[in-house]
């Protein structure tokens, strides 16, 4: 088929979002300019053997179906969608920008888009989702913030644009324009380091931290930066090594939702409650319960690596 001109707008709403370890804070929501959408080819599957189609669409693919119900592999032509109930290979589709399966849409640049920043970039782009938030992030949200930093936004810019939109939203992410600056640290060191109750940090460690910002003008949004940068200094500790394993952790578990499977969910309210559930269950040793959560177990299938046919 010809390449059709795209036909409508829509607007698009990015969910900002990650979580701290073990927190139970949730997310916050930023607008985000409309998106061109083209209308969408429709897929039905077959139940036979017969040879794959070969299939030239642009913008969105409708798949009938759960995402459950297929397998994926990303090869030289395209997508390859593989029927589980029994049939062949079902299509090869090439140039789309995404596959909507009844369930969630799978955003297939997300994986080539990933390798225009450089790794550490990508890292701190997730580490803000963790950060602020209690979930992992979108597909579609992260590759947004990418072409934020692509076209010129600093990190310190994207974190206190993360942090604006969690207070806007401040009965669901614990953020308040009124908290003083020992619970704002308080509340950082539950979501970035998974540090609350038992683990909870002394006071002398919130007072030098809120003195960061009171004395050198640090903004709430850098601070955050700050420290997760500190955050790291403490892999292989004795007695705190498991708060970067567990913020990398997440930040692995995000990786693998957002950018190997390049996973949506179709309404914001399932987005909400999935991928908190999702950040929720990440723990400083294990990723495999957070993983199991997405829901279906195509977990070859890698929108950064190209296959053979």
């Amino acid at each position: 088929m010809k390449r059709k001109a795209i036909a409508a707008a829509a607007a698009a709403t990015v969910w900002l979002a990650g979580c701290g370890g073990g927190g139970s804070d949730a997310p916050a929501v930023a607008a985000i300019p409309p998106v061109l959408v083209p209308p969408p080819p429709v897929l039905t599957a077959p139940r036979s053997a017969s040879p794959p189609q070969a299939l030239v669409a642009y913008g969105t693919v409708n798949v009938a179906g759960t995402r459950g119900g297929y397998s994926l592999a990303r090869l030289p032509a395209g997508i390859a969608i593989t029927d589980r109930s029994g049939a062949t290979a079902l299509v090869t589709v090439s140039e789309a920008q995404a596959l909507a399966f009844t369930d969630i849409t799978i955003n297939l640049t997300i994986g080539d888009k990933s390798r225009t920043v450089t790794p550490a970039a990508l890292k701190r782009l997730m580490e803000l989702y963790v950060a602020f938030f209690n979930r992992v992030p979108d597909a579609d949200g992260l590759a947004y913030w990418i072409d934020q930093y692509r076209n010129g936004m600093t990190i310190e810019q994207m974190a206190e644009s993360f942090y604006t939109a969690a207070l806007q939203y401040s009965s669901l992410t614990g953020y308040s324009p009124t908290m003083g600056n020992a619970d704002f640290v308080r509340l950082i060191y539950k979501n970035v380091l998974g540090r609350s109750g038992a683990t909870a940090p002394p006071d002398a460690d919130v007072t030098y931290w809120s003195g960061r910002m009171g004395k050198a003008g640090v903004s709430r949004g850098q601070l955050v930066g700050t420290m997760l940068d500190s955050a790291h200094t403490f892999a292989g500790d004795a007695t705190w090594g498991w708060v970067p394993q567990l913020l990398d952790n997440k930040v692995a578990v995000a990786e693998f939702f957002a950018i190997q499977q390049g996973i949506n969910y179709n309404t914001p309210a399932e987005s909400i409650a999935k991928t908190m559930a999702i950040a929720g269950a990440v723990t400083f040793s294990d990723t495999g319960t957070a993983r199991n959560l997405i829901g279906f177990s195509d977990t070859a299938f890698d929108l950064r690596q190209v296959g053979k046919e």
